[in-house]
């Protein structure tokens, strides 16, 4: 009898491990949210992007595709996307939890063809162009962790200013990959206003406008008290936003959306048309300002001119 008794308490003790087994084992997925941002460019209106899907790479295990199959492809205009605007490229989509190594966008992007294109400000359109782009896309070598149980928003920040190089022998814009992956529970945002005063500088370049803020932008670059440098430059700016007119308050504006947490520099050149990423062009700042980015807030700068 108590031998029976102690195969009974056996079993039960064996299926209440099974349980705590299954509890601690059945939830190993995560939610992904994968959004997509910009900084603008200039000269042009829009910039259309066809997405197909995306590609990730767990850090245990092969890389897998969520697609969005034929006639869902997902075209969006990236201009329309600045600040700490964004639009959702996958929503509540269930994964493994884990590390990921890396993300690769996946985009229809043919030469000569307008599935991705740009269109200037005079209207003319043109195709954009990743040589190889069907078998290579936009990838981002940065890891994120999906969290079990979890919900994960991530956001893809292209920087269009360093990505789109105007075509030379060929009719096509050449797309690159100058984007970035950020974890929006770690980001916060930059904003402010910028005197007109500023453009009265010498050096501004010949098309800045102090009415409309063209010609000129504020530039950012990681950690405090950081050397400033042009786009393409050995102290090329993390990421950088064109200035424009807010016709609401006739004032002139910026705005950085998605920055991680930390200690910044922002610096302010109204030479911005000058800067070509492909070249080194030594382009002048008119103002320089050290600035911390807190998470969930707004940090505002406004770039004046010291009253004499």
């Amino acid at each position: 009898m108590h031998h029976i008794s102690r195969i009974i308490a056996s079993l039960a003790t064996a299926a209440l491990l099974v349980a705590c087994g299954d509890s601690n084992t059945a939830n190993t997925s995560g939610t992904l949210n994968l959004s997509v941002t910009d900084a603008p460019i200039d000269g042009a209106a829009h910039v259309w992007v066809e997405f197909t899907g995306v590609e990730l790479k767990p850090q245990s295990g092969p890389a897998f595709s969520i697609d969005f199959g034929a006639g869902n492809e997902k075209q969006i205009d990236l201009l329309s996307l600045q600040g700490s605007s964004s639009e959702p490229l996958i929503s509540n989509q269930d994964v493994a939890a884990g590390n990921y190594n890396w993300v690769r966008l996946k985009v229809n992007a043919q030469s000569n063809t307008l599935d991705s294109y740009i269109e200037l400000n005079d209207g003319r359109q043109f195709s954009l162009w990743i040589p190889g782009g069907g078998e290579t896309g936009l990838k981002l070598i940065r890891g994120f962790t999906i969290t079990s149980g979890g919900v994960s928003n991530l956001t893809i920040d292209f920087d269009l200013r360093k990505s789109i190089t105007a075509p030379t022998a060929f009719t096509d814009y050449y797309l690159k990959p100058a984007l970035k992956i950020v974890d929006n529970s770690e980001v916060g945002q930059i904003s402010g206003t910028v005197s007109a005063d500023f453009f009265s500088d010498p050096n501004c370049s010949a098309d800045a406008s102090a009415s409309t803020g063209a010609g000129a932008a504020v530039y950012l670059y990681s950690d405090a008290n950081a050397t400033t440098g042009d786009s393409g430059s050995a102290n090329e700016p993390l990421s950088s936003v064109l200035i424009s007119l807010n016709t609401t308050r006739g004032e002139l504006e910026y705005e950085f959306g998605f920055v991680d947490a930390g200690e910044y520099t922002l610096a302010l050149t109204c030479e911005a048309s000058d800067d070509d990423p492909e070249a080194i062009n030594n382009i002048s700042f008119n103002s320089q300002e050290n600035i911390t980015v807190v998470l969930d807030e707004t940090t505002v700068h406004d770039f004046e001119i010291p009253a004499i």
